[in-house]
């Protein structure tokens, strides 16, 4: 289940551990308990391009294998479809 952040409207939590927020034009920012990460894409009118190259690492030079980016794909995805937004893969 997903909502919205109250003090952080650009965020949406997600009861699994996980937030996605936009950042800027250019960048989402993805966390999961006390990690964060920079992902890089383009905003849309109703919609983030995200490139799946910038998945990975985290913000703290920790490396992340194939599988937990393709969680983390999957649950940028589900939060911004969720919040009304198209999203891609580039």
């Amino acid at each position: 289940m997903f909502k919205k952040g109250w003090l952080r409207r650009g965020r949406i939590s997600s009861d699994e551990g996980f937030s996605v927020g936009i950042a800027d034009r250019s960048s989402l920012i993805y966390r999961e308990g006390s990690k964060k990460m920079t992902i890089g894409g383009e905003l849309l009118v109703n919609g983030f391009v995200v490139n799946a190259v910038t998945i990975g690492p985290w913000d703290d030079a920790s490396p992340v294998d194939e599988e937990t980016k393709t969680r983390i794909a999957d649950n940028v995805k589900r939060a911004l479809e969720w919040n009304g937004m198209s999203v891609d893969f580039d």
